[in-house]
């Protein structure tokens, strides 16, 4: 989930070099999620919706698994002319279930839409005036020192800001009511 916070709000290393004089400031992430009211719920609720899913994959798999492994027990005993239908039965189950994986990720990626949007949308507008009012260029979504980022200014950070605002803008703010279950 943290890795689709904030659309508009490029990873260390995704956008090209900020123009010379641009004022940049920096954020964590997954912590500016963490402190957004209801995130945890939502995360929560979201993940029991996301198991139920694997499950239902699961169970679909072991169906499958055992369907081969009955044939494959019996292949030696079958006629050709016998073996035909089975594997074509074998083949119509696979094409069932990988229409049905398809169909339950796309379920999941839906929640997921459900569940986050509006919250990561609300998040996105907060670091929107955080950055205006620090009069940043840009703000990015750094979530450890490494690979493209080794050094910053720990003043240029805006994650405590961001994390206060969302603090006092969210608890009276809708986003909240609207997920399903009206935490």
């Amino acid at each position: 989930m943290a890795a689709a916070l904030c659309a508009g709000i490029p990873a260390a290393g995704a956008a090209q070099s900020p123009p010379p004089g641009a004022r940049l400031g920096y954020l964590n992430g997954p912590a500016v999620l963490q402190a957004a009211p209801c995130y945890s719920w939502a995360d929560s609720i979201w993940r029991g919706v996301a198991d139920g899913y694997n499950h239902d994959l699961s169970r679909l798999q072991s169906h499958l698994d055992s369907a081969a492994a009955r044939y494959e027990h019996d292949a030696p005993l079958l006629t050709g002319t016998a073996r035909a239908p089975r594997i074509q039965q074998l083949q119509r189950m696979q094409d069932s279930a990988r229409k049905e994986a398809v169909d339950v990720q796309d379920g999941l990626r839906q929640q997921q839409s459900h569940w986050f949007d509006a919250i990561e949308g609300r998040v996105a507008s907060i670091v929107d005036s955080v950055r205006e009012e620090r009069g940043l260029d840009f703000v990015l979504n750094i979530v450890q020192l490494g690979a493209a980022v080794v050094s910053v200014r720990k003043s240029l950070d805006v994650t405590p800001r961001v994390t206060a605002r969302l603090a006092l803008h969210m608890v009276d703010d809708s986003v909240c009511r609207r997920l399903p279950g009206g935490h």
